[in-house]
């Protein structure tokens, strides 16, 4: 439906989402079976989640979205979280992002001079040109989206502080400035560990946002 959308999982993608069922997934023997145990031999390698988390992008103008209205991080761990005999039947969280959208994070002011001047077009025009060999791109209407959707969000956080978030830390020196949303994000995760029976969580992130999630 969206040409220019990148993203999505490719069918290797999907081979590797189901394939964690046989890493994360749950089987009948580990009720009640600890390592070291004579049923050990048929726990999964790692310990099975009890909640799962997806990175959410914001509804950005290149981030896919499948017929389930998924982004990619959530496909990920898809069928997983679906209900089946070796999967968890739990729902993915996918509320919580790294885009300042979704906590209020506000935009760097500067970045955002940068951007209206024209700084965004040759890192768009870099993105976009690996893109051309696979899928038609129109990249001055594609740079346009992207700018116009950050143009929306004001500079200051939600307590009315200059905000210091770069999305990926796309500008300046600063390494903290790729922030933004993750801080609010890791703490809501930490949250749900606090419920009862949460003791393992599962979480599909970004690949560049992660280094500020953890």
């Amino acid at each position: 439906q969206r040409p220019e959308a990148v993203q999505c999982l490719s069918e290797k993608g999907w081979g590797r989402s189901y394939n964690l069922k046989s890493v994360f997934g749950y089987t009948p023997s580990f009720n009640g079976c600890m390592p070291g145990d004579s049923c050990s031999q048929n726990l999964p390698p790692l310990r099975t989640p009890d909640a799962l988390f997806s990175a959410n992008y914001a509804d950005g103008p290149i981030d896919c979205k499948d017929e389930q209205g998924r982004y990619r991080t959530e496909q990920t761990i898809a069928a997983l979280a679906n209900s089946g005999p070796t999967s968890l039947n739990l729902p993915i969280n996918n509320r919580l992002g790294f885009m300042p959208q979704l906590c209020g994070a506000g935009l760097n002011a500067s970045f955002v001079q940068w951007l209206q001047a024209g700084g965004g077009a040759e890192i768009y025009s870099r993105f976009l040109a690996t893109l051309e060999a696979k899928r038609p791109v129109l990249a001055d209407d594609l740079t346009e989206a992207i700018s116009g959707w950050l143009d929306q969000v004001p500079t200051q956080d939600a307590a009315g502080a200059p905000s210091s978030c770069v999305p990926y830390q796309a500008w300046g020196d600063d390494p903290m400035s790729g922030m933004c949303c993750n801080r609010a994000a890791a703490e809501a995760i930490k949250l749900k560990l606090l419920e009862p029976g949460v003791d393992t969580i599962l979480v599909a992130w970004e690949h560049i946002n992660i280094q500020w999630l953890g």
